[in-house]
């Protein structure tokens, strides 16, 4: 057996996906000294499907971008109750 971790794909919207694999560099400097940033680019997702309305894994919006991403699954446990 492996020690990897599994992972499935589940559903992200737009702004998640971007917050987590968008590649900044810095292009300049205002003139309050604030460092100004360019996107270098986006990797396009492994997996996907147009037109799909789901509700985002990570935020819960609804999307219809139907970007999934790689993730390990939460592990729910039932609340141990007393009968």
């Amino acid at each position: 057996m492996s020690a990897e971790p599994v992972q499935a794909p589940v559903p992200v919207c737009e702004a998640c996906y971007l917050k987590k694999y968008a590649n900044w560099e810095p292009e300049s400097v205002d003139e309050k000294g604030n460092i100004l940033m360019r996107l270098k680019g986006v990797p396009t997702p492994r997996q996907y499907e147009l037109g799909v309305v789901e509700t985002c894994h990570n935020c819960g919006s609804v999307t219809i971008c139907g970007i999934y991403d790689m993730q390990e699954p939460e592990i729910m446990f039932p609340d141990d109750e007393p009968f």
